[in-house]
C-alpha cells in the first residue's frame, strides 16, 4: 500500500511544491511535510488535494475499495488506523452516514408494516 506522501510525489509529477502549495493555499513546507510523510494531511487539505489532482479521496489516501458506512465502527477505525488518517470530521461523516442509513431503515419498516396491514385486513374479510 502506497503512503500518502508516495501518492502525493507521484501526483505532483513535474508540478513545483510550491506552485501546488501556492494552489491549496498551504505553505510549501506543510506540503514538503506531507510528501515526505513527516505529517498526515487533515481531513480538510485531503478534501483540497482530492479536488486538485481530480482525484477520488479514497484513492488518494491509497483504499483500494470503498469503505462500506455499514460495515462495523470497529473495521472503520482499523482502516482509519491503518492509513494514519486522524481528524475529528471524519467520524462527524460516519454519524451523518449512520442516521441516513437509520432514517432509511425506519422508512422501510413502517411500508413493510402498512404492507402486512393490508394484507391483514384481507384476510379477515
Amino acid at each position: 500500500m502506497m503512503k500518502i506522501g508516495d501518492q502525493l510525489r507521484k501526483l505532483r509529477g513535474n508540478i513545483s511544491q510550491t506552485k501546488v502549495a501556492q494552489e491549496l493555499d498551504i505553505s510549501q513546507t506543510a506540503y514538503n511535510k506531507w510528501e515526505s510523510n513527516k505529517s498526515k494531511p487533515k481531513i480538510s487539505n485531503l478534501i483540497k488535494l482530492s479536488k486538485y489532482y481530480d482525484k477520488d479521496l479514497y484513492e488518494l489516501i491509497g483504499i483500494d475499495s470503498k469503505i462500506s458506512f455499514y460495515e462495523s465502527d470497529i473495521e472503520v477505525q482499523n482502516v482509519i488506523n491503518k492509513n494514519n488518517i486522524i481528524n475529528q470530521h471524519i467520524s462527524e461523516k460516519y454519524i451523518t452516514l449512520y442516521e441516513k442509513r437509520i432514517d432509511d431503515l425506519e422508512k422501510e419498516v413502517v411500508f413493510w408494516k402498512g404492507k402486512y396491514n393490508e394484507m391483514f385486513s384481507l384476510l379477515k374479510k
